[in-house]
């Protein structure tokens, strides 16, 4: 791990080491585009090609049948089923929480003002398969879809012979409509645009890998998307009453997920920040993606601040994807950070809690996205309507800045569409 110590260094310098680039595969956007292409235009035969090709499955089926999800999610553990149902259910909770009831605003006597949500009507969740399955993916896309009314809610989840047990319960716990057995860039072009087999959706939410997340960029416009996503990353930040241990294990969750994910730890302690690096090497001989592991740290950092203020300032330069506030009083601290995904207060607020259990959405802005993106959630699923009822009396009041605004820009029937009311 790279060390800083921001008496003698400067945030922007730290920064430049930390940037976290997408990827700087040139061809992958032409590469992408051909295969989008190449759905949108083929269909059903174009998709079962790709899937043949890319996914190497001999006799592609687009969609898992009823059946197929059934059989699946009856061979899920029974500890496994239950740690998911109690997962769904935090998640249900804590997002129809979010639901939110907007009151009437009366902006002059006789305007009424009100917006109203409404849910999108058909999304798809793309769910990664592969080496592993991610039934938490699934239930944080679909369920917060389903609490905001969705009407279809659709998965597609790459083929590796029968869906995971675990996924297919999800499907179940979730209440998903369609399961399809699909995955890549290729999924989400099918998604976005439709075949003879698969139904076009309005929104594609849920994460993937680089082909899944430039694909899903490319088809921005046609579908909304979530938002831009890259490699996992956690930031930490920890004065002396932090315990080492805990603060190295939660780094090393985050840099499981892949060689590229990055660990930041700042600290106004020196001597936490030898304690966390010693922990790290202990802790790392006993995980089973060590190998993944290690790669990681060589993007990661640990950074010495003179106070909290700093640290706080690195935080919001940096604008991670998880940020734990390990220190004396984190709720004050809170009050001072302005850009971060998820955000872990104390010591008992181990960041794999909001992975996979506290019912906050896992799906999360990275690479600095926290700047401008917020979490996956309810409005996610929806929209805004505005609503205007304007009474005789109101029409009355507003009908002379109408006219007065029309005028200045030119546009007679404006303020003839206004002014012939106030004639009956």
């Amino acid at each position: 791990m790279k060390q800083f110590d921001l008496k003698t260094a400067e945030i922007e310098d730290v920064m430049a080491w930390l940037k976290r680039s997408s990827d700087d595969e040139r061809q992958l956007p032409e590469q992408v585009a051909r295969i989008v292409s190449r759905v949108r235009r083929g269909g059903d035969k174009a998709l079962k090609d790709c899937i043949h090709k890319l996914d190497q499955v001999a006799r592609p089926s687009i969609i898992y049948s009823a059946a197929d999800i059934r059989r699946q999610a009856a061979r899920c553990s029974p500890k496994l089923r239950s740690a998911l149902t109690r997962a769904a259910r935090n998640i249900q909770k804590f997002h129809s929480h979010c639901l939110k009831r907007e009151r009437v605003c009366t902006v002059e006597s006789g305007v009424q003002v009100w917006r109203e949500f409404r849910a999108i009507d058909r999304v798809g969740v793309y769910v990664p398969g592969g080496r592993a399955s991610y039934p938490s993916s699934l239930l944080m896309g679909a369920i917060p879809a389903r609490v905001a009314g969705c009407r279809e809610v659709v998965v597609a989840t790459p083929i590796s012979g029968k869906i995971a047990p675990a996924v297919a319960a999800a499907c179940e716990i979730a209440g998903v409509d369609t399961v399809y057995a699909m995955g890549g860039a290729h999924a989400i072009a099918a998604l976005a645009y439709g075949t003879e087999t698969v139904i076009s959706v309005h929104k594609i939410v849920g994460p993937g890998n680089r082909w899944v997340t430039e694909a899903k960029r490319q088809v921005y416009g046609v579908v909304d998307i979530d938002m831009p996503a890259g490699p996992s990353e956690v930031m930490v930040l920890a004065d002396h009453t932090a315990e080492a241990s805990y603060v190295a294990a939660d780094m090393l969750s985050q840099l499981e997920h892949a060689p590229d994910a990055q660990a930041v730890l700042v600290t106004t302690d020196a001597a936490l920040a030898m304690a966390v690096q010693t922990e790290i090497k202990t802790q790392l001989q006993h995980l089973s993606r060590c190998d993944i592991v290690m790669a990681a740290l060589k993007k990661s950092a640990v950074i010495i601040a003179p106070n909290e203020a700093s640290m706080v300032e690195m935080a919001n330069a940096y604008a991670p994807e998880h940020l734990e506030l390990m220190t004396r009083n984190p709720r004050a601290c809170l009050k001072r950070i302005r850009h971060a995904g998820s955000v872990f207060l104390g010591r008992w607020s181990s960041e794999p809690l909001g992975d996979y259990a506290t019912g906050a959405n896992h799906t999360l802005p990275t690479s600095g996205g926290a700047r401008a993106f917020g979490p996956l959630g309810i409005e996610s699923f929806g929209k805004w309507m505005q609503v205007q009822d304007v009474s005789r009396a109101g029409l009355k009041r507003l009908a002379p800045i109408v006219a007065t605004l029309a005028d200045a820009e030119g546009l007679d029937a404006h303020k003839n569409a206004v002014l012939i009311r106030g004639k009956k």
